[in-house]
């Protein structure tokens, strides 16, 4: 089953069947409780990491880029003889940190969505045994939407 951990109980969670904060927020989705009998594997992450990710990344690719583009154009020097589209190393400094930012955005961003969306998961295994779903009660209630 998947959706949000809307609540962790003594012996059982809560699961609200949507992810959007603002249908959770109105109150406008059904719930689901399930036993901890019921329960094989809990995998949760936590809230919006997925978009953070995506503008950490798009902000890192994007700065990337740019040096990169920076680097380039100055080391690639002034145009000498040159009849047309001439650029002094600055302007291609310019044109290069530009460009190459702005080509950096996509790839940053996918980067860390994907990164994001993987590794920032908990995998909690509870396979029908109480003592470890009362172990990891705490750690649950932190990834639920009430506490």
């Amino acid at each position: 089953m998947r959706g949000t951990l809307y609540q962790t109980k003594d012996s059982s969670i809560v699961i609200a069947n949507s992810f959007n904060k603002l249908v959770l927020q109105s109150g406008k989705f059904d719930l689901s409780t399930i036993d901890y009998r019921n329960i094989y594997l809990i995998e949760a992450r936590e809230d919006n990491v997925v978009s953070k990710g995506l503008w950490k990344g798009a902000l890192a690719g994007f700065l990337t880029g740019a040096v990169a583009g920076i680097i380039t154009g100055f080391a690639s020097g002034d145009d000498e003889n040159c009849l047309i589209l001439c650029m002094t190393a600055e302007e291609k400094a310019l044109l290069g940190g530009l460009s190459f930012g702005l080509l950096g955005i996509p790839v940053g961003a996918g980067v860390m969505a994907i990164i994001t969306s993987s590794s920032l998961k908990i995998t909690i295994p509870i396979s029908g045994n109480f003592e470890r779903f009362n172990e990891n009660k705490d750690r649950l209630k932190q990834y639920s939407y009430t506490h």
